[in-house]
């Protein structure tokens, strides 16, 4: 009897939310930053970043800032929505934008406390008339807990360069340089370097350059000349 019941609910899973036809897949646009200001005088740290160039694939998408307990269905069953960012999936027949949360669970019934991808192949929330919704109109989220939020497809394009201030020794300064490729360090492309004062106050490093004004072992002042330049 209860291998039936569970049967019968797993077929209602799938009823309810089925797959997602009929979707228009989310846009994506490229992003270029680079920081700081060419030209404007800066002071940092010890370990501050002193030039940055992020190139990112962004979609627009939302925030669960706390886990959500969505409200139950006449069977007594709800969901637990994990709180996190959520994936853009596309526009619906609607042409209202859907989302696919990292992690849900099943919140009561004979399959409680079950990943909800191990009984229905798709889940979904969506955008209506600014409310973020559960499947269906009848079950929102309430205001406080969700916002609006850029996410990042690191499965796209995304590269980001740094030059980090390290401190001084005598008249050299001692600077590391790293690379991002999608969310890990590569760590062949962590490098540090040193510069002497004596030669010059223009420091130079894969095409980014900037002016050293002042500099002790815990802080510099400096101007940035150039970022790094765009990749091909």
């Amino acid at each position: 009897m209860k291998t039936l019941s569970k049967v019968l609910l797993i077929s209602l899973l799938g009823l309810l939310y089925g797959c997602a036809t009929g979707l228009t897949p989310a846009l994506s646009k490229q992003e270029i930053v680079s920081l700081p200001e060419v030209d404007r005088i800066q002071t940092r740290e010890l370990g501050d970043r002193l030039v940055g160039k992020l190139e990112r694939t962004t979609m627009d998408s939302v925030r669960l800032n706390s886990d959500w307990a969505t409200k139950k269905n006449f069977a007594g069953v709800g969901h637990i929505i994990k709180a996190g960012m959520m994936k853009p999936v596309g526009t619906n027949g609607k042409n209202q934008e859907v989302f696919s949360p990292d992690e849900v669970y099943i919140n009561g019934g004979i399959l409680n406390g079950t990943p909800l991808d191990r009984v229905a192949t798709v889940a979904m929330a969506f955008i209506s008339e600014d409310r973020l919704c559960w499947m269906t109109e009848a079950i929102c989220a309430p205001i406080a807990i969700w916002e609006r939020a850029t996410y990042i497809d690191y499965s796209l394009p995304y590269f980001e360069q740094e030059l980090i201030f390290n401190g001084r020794v005598d008249n050299n300064l001692k600077f590391i340089y790293r690379e991002f490729s999608g969310q890990m360090a590569r760590g062949a492309f962590t490098q540090e370097v040193q510069y002497d004062l004596n030669e010059s106050n223009i420091i130079g490093f894969k095409g980014a350059r900037l002016e050293v004004i002042e500099a002790t072992n815990r802080n510099i002042t400096y101007r940035l000349i150039e970022n790094f330049p765009n990749r091909d």
